[in-house]
């Protein structure tokens, strides 16, 4: 029997759904903003919801990462900062030398495409490289980089058409790490340093520093770190190489400029390194060879040429109670960046000493100027002194009497004054070719920063020519007692290291003056800077 209701009503039947439901987004799922909004923009475009459903999903979405902002780091910096854009690259000076360095070594770099969140490698053409030294030179992070990878075609710039970006990775300054494995990722990523692998701040006998080496487990644990026990088990055998490893540019790198830090103390050790003065040394140290010795690898160091000659290890006569500091040099030449000559501090003893007032006097007045000045101060002490070393193109400007204390917001006002104009055109037909071009086809950045160029040159000629004779011998004199420099090359698979130990009694270790500066591109970056060799 049916109920009353049956049969008073008819049964309304609830309509089919025309498609399948779909499932609205959660906002608390997005990792980020940006992903957020790209995602709720393409869900929307395919009528998975509606405007209004978009609207207010994108409203919970701003009020979620609103409860993240600050002032000093709002969600589209932060976003930003995760994308090695042009401006990110002319950010920082040594990032530009490493983009061009990691390009043609074929390191793969980390990209992302349009919203995706899981990088891919990627590598970029090096025969792009001409142009990007060109886009360099330019310095207008503006203008658009047209790039040839192995995904396509990338635009670096002003440009939102990309199919993809590349990724700021921790070798660029981001936060995001390399992609790992054996290929990918810059040398920062590789963790083959001493501190990385828990060799630092213990004193380990120097004999057992290849075991050391050989059963470090983070080593162990990764592929780089393998190739590192590999030359280790190498260097021991007395054969110090891995020809027989196909090695990336990452790897390269990390093996030569971070565990070069201990493989190159493992050669000297194993009597493998290029050590011309080697006796005499084993004499200072009052040792028959360095298995007699401990080495230590100190996370942080207060010795003041740490602050010079950059990453330190040290060798230690438990006996005697002496170290001996060993500064480690890498790169493609072995030579590592030159230091910075204001980083050096003469020790009162020598300010005491009358052989050595002109080069006190020079490393002072490099000391105590800017980047912009230092090169008219610098040049007027070698005049006052050793005259005749000044080239002729500027030696009738000098002494230079007016050198106005001047800064990055002046360059383009002193470029109008009519001293620096004459000296400008006075040099130009040295430095600069018939069309006011540099020697890289560039243009320079501003006539100071010619006369700049061409200042710092004299400095360097002038000292080439025998100014300052007793530089030398004061580093020398300065270094001999405990510092060794120890230059690591890696090519080939083929590991080399040659050992420089200042003496004055031998007459090694030479100062040789270098300049960090230009006409154009980043133009002037630092003071005079120089290399013991």
């Amino acid at each position: 029997m049916k109920p009353w209701f049956v049969k008073e009503a008819d049964i309304i039947k609830f309509p089919e759904p025309e498609k399948k439901v779909v499932e609205l987004p959660n906002v608390q799922m997005y990792p980020d903003f940006i992903t957020g909004v790209k995602d709720l923009h393409n869900r929307k475009d395919r009528g998975e919801i509606s405007q209004a459903s978009h609207d207010k999903l994108y409203a919970d979405l701003i009020n979620r990462f609103m409860k993240k902002e600050s002032f000093e780091t709002p969600w589209f910096l932060r976003e930003s900062q995760k994308i090695l854009s042009a401006d990110e690259l002319f950010k920082r000076p040594k990032r530009l030398p490493q983009f061009i360095s990691d390009i043609k070594n074929g390191v793969e770099f980390a990209a992302l495409k349009t919203g995706d969140t899981n990088p891919f490698p990627v590598t970029i053409n090096p025969n792009e490289i001409p142009t990007i030294q060109q886009w360099i030179d330019n310095n207008d992070s503006s203008q658009p980089l047209k790039l040839k990878t192995s995904a396509g075609d990338l635009t670096i710039g002003k440009t939102t058409n990309n199919p993809f970006q590349l990724m700021k990775t921790s070798a660029y300054g981001g936060q995001q790490p390399g992609l790992g494995g054996s290929t990918t990722g810059g040398k920062e990523s590789k963790k083959v340093k001493a501190t990385d692998i828990g060799l630092h701040d213990k004193d380990i006998p120097a004999k057992s520093l290849g075991q050391a080496i050989i059963g470090n487990k983070v080593l162990q644990s990764s592929q780089t770190g393998k190739l590192v026990i590999a030359m280790a088990n190498a260097i021991l055998k007395g054969t110090p190489s891995i020809q027989d490893v196909d090695l990336k540019g990452s790897q390269i790198s990390s093996i030569r400029d971070y565990a070069g830090e201990y493989l190159g103390l493992l050669m000297i050790v194993k009597g493998l390194a290029d050590f011309p003065n080697q006796q005499p040394f084993y004499k200072h140290l009052k040792i028959n060879n360095l298995d007699e010795l401990v080495v230590n690898f100190p996370s942080k160091s207060n010795e003041p040429l740490a602050d010079s000659f950059g990453k330190f290890a040290g060798v230690k006569n438990i006996k005697e109670g002496f170290t001996i500091n060993i500064s480690v040099k890498g790169g493609t030449s072995g030579k590592g960046a030159a230091p910075a000559l204001s980083n050096f501090k003469v020790p009162d003893e020598f300010r005491k000493r009358k052989e050595f007032a002109e080069e006190i006097e020079f490393i002072d007045a490099n000391r105590n100027n800017n980047q912009y000045v230092f090169p008219f101060v610098l040049l007027n002490i070698i005049h006052k002194y050793h005259p005749d070393t000044v080239p002729a193109y500027i030696k009738k400007f000098l002494p230079f009497t007016v050198i106005p204390q001047i800064g990055k917001n002046d360059i383009e006002k002193i470029s109008k004054d009519k001293t620096m104009i004459r000296i400008y055109k006075a040099v130009k037909s040295t430095f600069l070719d018939e069309k006011g071009l540099t020697s890289k086809k560039t243009k320079p950045s501003s006539i100071f920063n010619v006369v700049h160029y061409a200042t710092e040159m004299a400095v360097e000629k002038s000292l080439q020519e025998g100014a300052l004779p007793d530089l030398s011998p004061l580093f020398r004199e300065m270094l001999q007692q405990n510092f060794v420099q120890v230059s690591n090359t890696f090519n080939s698979g083929v590991f080399k290291t040659a050992v420089l130990w200042p003496n004055t009694d031998l007459a090694s270790g030479n100062v040789v003056y270098d300049s960090k500066n230009s006409m154009s591109g980043k133009g002037i970056q630092s003071k005079a800077c120089i290399r013991i060799q």
